[in-house]
């Protein structure tokens, strides 16, 4: 009988992961409430699904009872509504199974880059990905950005797990592409896997000595998936308007620094700290072939306004499994990244802390779950409510819209709690509003 020795690496590795476990699960999980877009999304899908079939596999959302364009999401959508029908509003539970999730992810991540190039570097990948604090936590303690983007990064690391083993058994193929339909299901950017894939197909070493005729027909389903699903979602289905990109120099250069920035932060301090770079010009010449999937996961960025949390995720990991791929030599002590990944761990959650104390985000919770023991408590023949957003000495620029919910929100909040839609309006502290039996109107402050 032939003993099993766990290698170092992979211990270090379940090391990492229950200490990322330990660290939400009692500081994040207890902190949070739903807000902001996780209302409008919720109260679509519980209000929606079970009364209009074809709205599962629309890309519409309702806006005050009016459709809008938004994204063509199914398994967001019906996540959503399994989820609330299990927990209902118990936040806890929907981000604990979260950080359970991401969790399985940084292991599956372990094992492809164990599967391509070593346990150290596998290692490494663990270390970084759940170091970097500022790709993770908008997705994880944002149920409105996690219930998209944690599904979709499992599924896609679970389709790249079965790429890397149907070298050597092709029928591994067929899970591959199930979960990569099933992350498509999730959200639209999976489709830029694909690349991913190719480039792994290109310069990694499960399939080196193929030849090019080999790694055609190899990747020839994936290739008809990816073009079946464009020809479907941009013929048939709108693109969301909001969405569209303005270019001005400004705005790209912006773009590009933040959806890089935990990557280079990463990857920056394993330098700064000595890591050494494996067999330095041959890896970078093969890392070439990923640059389709950078430039194609950039483009979706680029020119935007804004940059939600929640982008950092796929893409972040993406990256660290391609440098970890080629960019870690075998053999190193596991000692030496783990101090990197401590290191990183610590210069992250340091930036994040100092960015959620500047909007006063410990005391989030208590406004959040305050408001809606309030509308929890309101009569039910309510017509009206009117938020004012009456700003605070300590968080003059905080809105409730942030951190509670806009206008659709409110009416969003209403229907789950009392079956019935109601006029909400959102406005600033010296709006004039006459208070009647049948209208609430609600100070707001964070205080």
């Amino acid at each position: 009988m032939v003993e099993y020795r766990m290698p170092r690496e992979m211990r270090w590795s379940l090391v990492f992961t229950a200490a990322f476990l330990g660290i939400y699960l009692a500081a994040v999980v207890p902190s949070v409430f739903f807000r902001h877009d996780d209302w409008w999304i919720l109260g679509n899908a519980v209000r929606y699904i079970p009364t209009e079939p074809g709205f599962l596999w629309s890309s519409e959302l309702y806006h005050d009872g009016k459709p809008l364009v938004w994204f063509f999401r199914p398994g967001f959508k019906l996540g959503t509504y399994l989820f609330f029908q299990l927990f209902g509003f118990q936040y806890a539970a929907w981000i604990a199974i979260g950080v359970l999730a991401t969790a399985c992810a940084l292991l599956l991540g372990y094992a492809c880059v164990r599967r391509v190039a070593s346990p150290t570097a596998g290692f490494w990948f663990v270390a970084a990905a759940s170091g970097s604090w500022l790709a993770h936590f908008g997705s994880v303690a944002w149920m409105g950005e996690g219930m998209m983007n944690i599904p979709q990064l499992l599924l896609l690391l679970s389709c790249t797990w079965a790429f890397l083993k149907a070298a050597d058994n092709r029928w591994w193929i067929l899970p591959s592409i199930a979960a990569l339909v099933l992350a498509l299901g999730f959200k639209e950017s999976s489709l830029f896997h694909l690349l991913l894939l190719a480039g792994i197909l290109v310069a990694e070493k499960p399939f080196e000595g193929w030849s090019w005729g080999q790694r055609a027909r190899f990747f020839l389903p994936y290739a008809v998936l990816g073009a079946a699903y464009l020809v479907a979602r941009l013929g048939w289905m709108p693109v969301n308007p909001s969405y569209l990109p303005h270019y001005t120099v400004a705005r790209i250069a912006r773009s590009f620094v933040m959806a890089v920035g935990p990557t280079v932060l990463a990857m920056g301090l394993w330098w700064g700290m000595g890591g050494p770079a494996a067999r330095a010009w041959t890896a970078w010449k093969r890392r070439l072939a990923y640059l389709p999937f950078l430039a194609a996961s950039l483009s979706v960025y680029l020119g935007h306004g804004f940059f939600s949390p929640g982008w950092y995720l796929v893409l972040t990991w993406s990256l660290l499994l391609v440098f970890a791929f080629g960019g870690v030599p075998a053999g190193l002590p596991a000692r030496r990244v783990a101090r990197f990944g401590v290191a990183l761990t610590v210069l992250s959650v340091g930036f994040l802390l100092w960015r959620l104390d500047r909007v006063g985000w410990w005391h989030w919770k208590t406004a959040q779950t305050e408001f809606f023991e309030t509308l929890r408590r309101a009569p039910s023949d309510l017509e009206n409510i009117t938020v004012r957003n009456c700003y605070s000495a300590a968080y003059p620029n905080l809105p409730f819209e942030r951190v509670v919910a806009n206008a659709e929100g409110v009416r969003q909040i209403w229907y789950l709690l009392h079956g019935r839609a109601i006029q909400a309006d959102v406005g600033p502290c010296t709006l004039a509003v006459n208070a009647s039996p049948s209208h609430l109107v609600i100070d707001w402050g964070l205080r």
